[in-house]
């Protein structure tokens, strides 16, 4: 059953178990699809009575340690003249964590929403730089949103850069997301330098 604790909202089911209305909730499988991006792999070694230890691997580039500085890659950042306010649109909270730590280290304000609909009332009440819109999600998809978006911005005369995301890049799919307003497109899993070159055009 260790598997179980990696996927979300699992329960590993013990004789002592204390129902909290819960499970493991969504750390562990977060963490471990973080670490499947990265080309890694997570696991764990338990003893029941005793508790777990958790390992992962990941490969990682070698550099010069600079003391007392961590930061992103240098390639990461450069060109970024000031922080922007970004607003993630995505159902999938790995995705969104991702793209927030990233964003969130390379000094950015970030929102978040979980569809089109959430996105376009938080763009109501605030003005943003970019949206990153992932283009498959529930209740408003990233088309119809970004559509929206531009539908009210005819009278505001503002124009938002809105970037797509998404798994399943086809033949046809980038002139169906200019024709829906946006701006380009990035493929997931978002690789760091894809985005912040799209975030400094």
């Amino acid at each position: 059953r260790q598997a179980d604790v990696f996927e979300a909202f699992g329960q590993v089911d013990t004789p002592n178990a204390v129902n909290h209305g819960g499970g493991a909730g969504l750390g562990l499988p977060i963490a471990s699809r973080l670490v499947g991006l990265m080309g890694g792999t997570m696991w764990l070694e338990s003893q029941p009575g005793k508790g777990s230890t958790f390992f992962f691997t990941v490969i990682v580039g070698v550099r010069e340690a600079t003391p007392g500085l961590i930061t992103l890659d240098e390639s990461v950042i450069v060109g970024q003249l000031k922080p922007l306010t970004i607003l993630i649109v995505d159902d999938d909270p790995t995705s969104v964590l991702f793209a927030e730590t990233l964003l969130n280290m390379a000094g950015h304000k970030t929102l978040t929403a979980g569809n089109g609909q959430q996105a376009l009332a938080l763009m109501v009440a605030e003005a943003f730089d970019v949206v990153l819109m992932d283009v498959q999600m529930p209740i408003m998809d990233g088309l119809e949103a970004t559509q929206a978006i531009r539908t009210m911005e005819r009278q505001s005369g503002r124009h938002t850069q809105v970037i797509a995301l998404t798994a399943f890049a086809l033949r046809g799919d980038r002139e169906r997301f200019l024709a829906a307003g946006m701006d380009g497109y990035l493929s997931k899993p978002m690789k760091v330098h894809e985005l912040m070159a799209a975030l400094n055009r």
